[in-house]
C-alpha cells in the first residue's frame, strides 16, 4: 500500500471516536476532473458503487470512519460530501453521465460560458451571473447536512480562468462564513511546458489573494506528475487521465487518516497544527512511495525502503528543482498504509504500545509468542518505529 509523505508527525491506525465530516469543493474544470477522480478512487477505497453509491460491505455501529467524506441517506445509499462548480456548461453533464446517481445533482453547477483562463474574468464573472451565491447556497446546504463539519478540502487550478478568479471569490466567501472551520487547498499549479502565456500571471495573482484565507495549501504540478508517469510508471505518452489518476492517488493517501480509523492527524485540525509552525510557511509539498510499473509488483517495499523514496525528488508530485536535498524542513507527516508483521524486540516497548492502546481505544490485547498476527490492532508499535526510522533517515541526511 502506498504512504504519503508532506514532511515529522506517523499515522498509525487505531480507533476514533465520533465522525467530523469534511466538505469538498472542486472549482474549474482541473478542479472537478480532479473531484471526478478523486471520488472514483474513494468510492472504490469504501466499497461504495461509483455509479449509485449502493454500499457493498459490512460496517459495524459506529465504525464507518468514512462517513466524514460520504453521507448515509434513508434508502442506504452514500452520498459524497462535494459539490462541483465550472463555467463550462458541458463539465456537469460529463460528471453525470458517468456518475448519474452517485452526487446529488443539486451540488453540480455549470454556466453559459467559461472565463478564457483570464483570472480577473473569472472574478468578474462571479459578479455578474452571481455565481458566488449560489455555489455558496450549495456549500451551505452540504454544511447544513453535517453535524460536526471541521473543515473544507478546495480543489482547483491556480493558473486558470474558472479555477483563480472564481475560486479566489469563493475561498473568501467561505471564510467569511465559515471563519472557524478549517480549509485545506489542494492546488495544481501550472507546468513551465505550459503554452497558456497568462497561467504564469493568474498564479501569481491566486497565490496573493488567497493567502489570508486558507490554512493550509497541498502544493501539485502537471509537469512533476508527467515526469513521474514517464519515469517510474514507464508510460510513453501521458495524458491528463494519467495524471488525474495519480493525483488522485496523493490525495487519497493524505486523507487516510480522516476516513479510516486512526491515532494521529484525524482531524484537519491537527494536521495543520503539525505541519504548519507559521502561517506564511503553510505550502507543504507531497510525495507518493512506492510508485512502480505494475511488472515490479512482486517487490515487497519496506517501512524503511518507502521512508527514503518518500524524501526523494523523483517521487514528490512539485518541481522544486535540482537541489530538494541540500533543504531543510520545518515540519514532515508521513501517513504509512496498510499491515506488517512486528517482532517484538522488548518488554518497554510492548508495555507502552499496550498502555496506548488500552487508553485511547480501550481494547484488551492479546498477546502472542514472538509475534504478531495481521488482524491485532498495532497502531502504536507501528507508530513507535516508523517514528524511530525516520528520524535515523532525517538524522543521516
Amino acid at each position: 500500500e502506498p504512504g504519503a509523505a508532506v514532511g515529522t508527525a506517523v499515522v498509525g491506525v487505531c480507533l476514533s471516536s465520533m465522525v467530523k465530516e469534511c466538505i469538498l469543493v472542486h472549482i474549474g474544470q482541473a478542479g472537478c476532473q480532479l473531484g471526478e477522480a478523486c471520488w472514483s478512487l474513494f468510492c472504490g477505497e469504501h466499497n461504495v458503487g461509483a455509479q449509485d453509491g449502493l454500499y457493498s460491505g459490512a460496517v459495524a455501529d459506529g465504525d464507518a470512519a468514512f462517513e466524514s467524506f460520504f453521507q448515509e441517506m434513508p434508502s442506504h445509499q452514500f452520498v459524497p460530501r462535494a459539490v462541483f462548480v465550472d463555467t463550462d456548461p458541458t463539465t456537469r453533464d460529463e460528471i453525470l453521465k458517468r456518475h448519474k446517481h452517485l452526487f446529488h445533482h443539486d451540488a453540480i453547477s455549470s454556466f453559459k460560458t467559461d472565463c478564457n483562463s483570464n483570472y480577473f474574468e473569472g472574478r468578474s464573472m462571479a459578479h455578474t451571473f452571481k455565481i458566488g451565491e449560489v455555489v455558496m447556497d450549495r456549500i451551505r446546504r452540504e454544511a447544513d447536512r453535517c453535524s460536526n463539519l471541521q473543515g473544507f478540502f478546495v480543489f482547483h487550478a491556480f493558473g486558470g480562468g474558472t479555477g483563480s478568479g472564481v475560486g479566489v471569490e469563493l475561498l473568501h466567501a467561505m471564510r467569511d462564513d465559515f471563519d472557524r472551520k478549517i480549509i485545506m487547498q489542494p492546488a495544481v499549479y501550472p507546468s513551465d511546458s505550459s503554452n497558456c502565456v497568462v497561467e504564469p500571471y493568474n498564479s501569481i495573482f491566486t497565490t496573493f489573494y488567497t493567502r489570508d484565507v486558507v490554512n493550509l495549501t497541498m502544493m501539485m504540478n502537471n509537469q512533476a506528475a508527467y515526469k513521474i508517469c514517464k519515469k517510474n510508471l514507464r508510460l510513453e505518452n501521458p495524458d491528463y487521465v494519467h495524471i488525474n489518476y495519480l493525483m488522485a492517488q496523493v490525495v487519497s493517501a493524505c486523507t487516510t487518516s480522516l476516513r479510516y480509523d486512526s491515532i494521529l492527524n484525524a482531524t484537519l485540525n491537527e494536521i495543520v497544527t503539525n505541519l504548519v509552525p507559521f502561517h506564511q510557511f503553510r505550502y507543504p509539498v507531497l510525495s507518493l512511495s512506492p510508485i512502480r510499473h505494475p511488472s515490479s509488483c512482486h517487490e515487497c517495499n519496506s517501512t524503511q525502503e518507502i521512508l527514503k523514496e518518500l524524501f526523494d525528488g523523483r517521487n514528490i508530485m512539485a518541481d522544486c528543482g535540482q537541489h530538494l536535498s541540500h533543504n531543510r524542513y520545518f515540519a514532515a507527516c508521513v501517513l504509512l498504509r496498510g499491515r506488517e508483521r512486528y517482532q517484538r524486540e522488548d518488554k518497554d516497548e510492548r508495555d507502552l504500545a499496550s498502555a496506548r492502546l488500552s487508553h485511547r481505544a480501550s481494547k484488551t490485547m492479546v498477546h502472542g509468542n514472538n509475534r504478531l498476527e495481521p488482524e491485532e490492532d498495532m497502531g502504536a508499535i507501528q507508530a513507535n518505529n516508523a517514528a524511530r526510522q525516520l528520524q535515523q533517515l532525517l538524522t543521516s541526511t
